[in-house]
Parts: C-alpha cells; sequence; structure tokens
C-alpha cells in the first residue's frame, strides 16, 4: 500500500511537473517571440529613419542649387505661387525681382569656367545674407538670380536691392576675382 501510494504521489507531482515544463516551455517561446518582435521593430524603425533622412537629402537635392547652395528655379517656382497667395490673403506688398550678370559669358570665356562658378558662389553669398522672413532668393538658372519681397514697402524694397548690389560688388573686388557688375529689375505690386 505504501508503495500505491507513494506512486499517485509522485504521480501527481509528475503531471504537476509536466504541466510546469510546459508553461516554462511556454514561457520561454513567447519570450523568444517577444524578442524577435522587439528586434523586428528596431530594425523597422532604423529603416524607415534611414527612408526619412534619405528623403529630406533628396528634397534638399532636387530644390537646391548644387553650385551656390541657394534654393533653385523648382524652389522658386513653388514658393512664388505660395508667397504671392499668402500676399493676396493679408493684403501685403509683394515684389519680385530679377537679377542677372552683366557679360558673364565673357567671365567664363576670358578667365574660364573654374571663375565663374566662383563668381556666381560670391553673388550666392550676398544674396544668402539677405535672407529673411520677408525676403527669399533663388537662383533661376545660368547667371540669373530671383528675389522674393513680401511685407516690404517700396523704399524698403529699392533700399535691400541696392544694399545687394554694393555687397555683390565689393565682394567680388575682395575676392580678386574678375570685376562684375549687376543688372536687377524689379517687378512691384500689391
Amino acid at each position: 500500500g505504501y508503495r500505491i501510494r507513494m506512486a499517485e504521489s509522485l504521480g501527481d507531482r509528475d503531471e504537476e511537473f509536466t504541466q510546469f515544463r510546459r508553461y516554462c516551455h511556454f514561457m520561454t517561446e513567447r519570450t523568444r517571440i517577444q524578442n524577435h518582435t522587439i528586434s523586428l521593430l528596431m530594425e523597422m524603425q532604423k529603416s524607415l529613419d534611414q527612408s526619412m533622412e534619405q528623403n529630406i537629402l533628396l528634397e534638399k537635392r532636387a530644390n537646391t542649387d548644387a553650385l551656390t547652395g541657394i534654393p533653385n528655379r523648382a524652389r522658386y517656382n513653388e514658393m512664388a505661387d505660395r508667397l504671392l497667395q499668402q500676399s493676396l490673403e493679408k493684403q501685403e506688398n509683394f515684389a519680385i525681382e530679377m537679377m542677372d550678370i552683366d557679360h558673364f559669358k565673357q567671365v567664363n570665356d576670358t578667365y574660364g569656367h573654374r571663375a565663374g562658378d566662383q563668381v556666381l558662389k560670391v553673388v550666392a553669398d550676398s544674396l544668402r545674407k539677405m535672407v529673411s522672413d520677408q525676403v527669399s532668393v533663388y537662383r533661376y538658372g545660368g547667371d540669373e538670380f530671383t528675389i522674393l519681397y513680401i511685407g516690404l514697402d517700396y523704399e524698403g524694397i529699392r533700399e535691400t536691392a541696392e544694399k545687394l548690389r554694393q555687397d555683390i560688388y565689393g565682394n567680388l573686388r575682395l575676392s580678386g576675382l574678375p570685376k562684375a557688375t549687376v543688372s536687377q529689375g524689379i517687378c512691384f505690386s500689391v
């Protein structure tokens, strides 16, 4: 009778032990799956972050002139429409300035394209300095640049354009690059 009771007692324990082993196996497998899921989620987040960084870089490249580092014509087209609409809605002054470097082809032909590129960079640096909430600048193409003014009165725009012209001339003189001047045309509206 003693052995039977002990076997019955151990039998119950064997069942408990079997259930405990199943539970441990279940928990181990569950933890493994959770860890794998976390690992996959982290990889997905890393991939998403990399994709977002790539998209930002691609958007910047698509909207920025590679030589001068200022916004390009595509960005100008987008912003001109947006800022014009904003000026109409808020009844603010809006103006567009087209500027080009005088006799730029002669600079390239006489001093070479490397010198011409440096002239473009100096002009872009002068333009970059004037960027504000009311002034945005763009390389339209070649030796042409566009400046958008919003919320400035006629006198403010005229003074800003004159300061830009003088800044470009002075920076070119200081840089030792070929002497160049710019022509500016401003359309003031609204």
